[in-house]
């Protein structure tokens, strides 16, 4: 079963931002490491769309955790994988 990924506004402004604020403060080689494991674990979202944790709001909308800070928010619908957020942990929920 081929899955699509699409990922939403605040999501994409919150990984660039992410990835450019690793860039001024730690470097290019930080930031890379950071663009690749979202990416990997997208790729695993992609084959388990269940291996996160459900959140309490949506039946089925997930967090998966990456880093101790960064999660990745997402919710499937059918073969769709909407990535929706990438949300720094130590921000409260809205």
């Amino acid at each position: 079963m081929a899955r699509i990924v699409v990922w939403q506004e605040d999501a994409t402004v919150n990984f660039e931002k992410t990835v450019a604020y690793l860039v001024e403060d730690w470097g290019k080689k930080v930031a890379s490491e950071f663009y690749d494991e979202v990416h990997d674990n997208i790729n695993l979202i992609i084959q388990f769309p269940q291996i996160g944790n459900k959140t309490s709001k949506r039946r089925n909308k997930y967090k998966r955790v990456i880093r101790h800070r960064t999660s990745i928010i997402y919710q499937v619908s059918g073969d769709t994988i909407y990535v929706t957020d990438i949300w720094d942990n130590r921000r409260k929920p809205k």
